[in-house]
């Protein structure tokens, strides 16, 4: 069986790595790459999974090439969850935000994972607003 690389971007509280890991620890070879925007929420997850040696979570928001690598305001939200690196979403506070570091996902994948052509991979992604910069960036990177 091949490996599998299971990448989830927006982790929030980690819900969807508990459903992948309860369907496919112990049975299958798997990387998972989480990735949190908001600090606070990706040290929650990390410390979640730190004994499992198979997950790797990382403070990263996902965005275009032009602004990958750079420092970004996420927005947060005025009622839960639903954090944005956009101002103009409609249940964000503009004024409260916290600064984090940004990633193209493609470019990340190519430098990170060297298996990732020779495995299944799966990507599960709710960013708040970011769906279209992910999307672009997989369809403009081939």
């Amino acid at each position: 069986m091949k490996h599998i690389n299971y990448f989830d971007l927006g982790l929030y509280k980690g819900e969807e790595v508990d459903m992948f890991l309860s369907e496919i620890d112990g049975v299958y070879d798997y990387t998972v790459y989480g990735f949190e925007a908001h600090p606070a929420a990706a040290t929650n997850v990390s410390q979640k999974f730190a004994d499992n040696q198979n997950v790797f979570i990382y403070n990263k928001a996902i965005t275009d090439k032009e602004n990958a690598g750079n420092n970004i305001n996420l927005y947060l939200e005025r009622s839960g969850q639903g954090n944005s690196i956009f101002p103009t979403k409609n249940n964000v506070d503009r004024s409260r935000y916290v600064t984090t570091n940004s990633i193209s996902f493609v470019d990340w994948v190519i430098q990170n994972v060297p298996n990732y052509k020779e495995s299944y991979n799966i990507l599960r992604f709710n960013i708040e607003g970011a769906e279209l910069l992910l999307m672009n960036d997989i369809i403009d990177s081939n």
